[in-house]
């Protein structure tokens, strides 16, 4: 599981997710990449799932909103569900607290 906040439209943050995923695939080589919370769901699922095909994206996530937020409060709303639902390595994929 994974906690994240957008200002996007959520259509547009699952394409970027998706978008990254795909850039794994079509990556030479992993070594260089850098993993944070732009790529870390489809360094997931290539990792420890070992997914190989574009379409793999679609079938292994579902995405949901959870809240609304302000701009002033995103990231300590990001942070209480990170912290309820327990997405922090090891648990969930989340690499970082949002306001720690």
């Amino acid at each position: 599981m994974y906690a994240g906040k957008t200002v996007q439209t959520l259509s547009e943050r699952v394409n970027a997710h998706r978008s990254a995923f795909y850039k794994i695939l079509s990556a030479n080589s992993l070594d260089t990449l850098e993993i944070d919370d732009t790529n870390i769901l489809g360094y997931h699922i290539f990792n420890c799932h070992g997914k190989l095909d574009r379409k793999d994206f679609n079938s292994c996530y579902k995405f949901d909103i959870i809240a609304y937020a302000t701009p002033s409060n995103i990231r300590v709303l990001e942070q209480f569900y990170i912290d309820k639902l327990q997405t922090r390595v090891p648990f969930g994929l989340n690499q970082i607290d949002s306001i720690f």
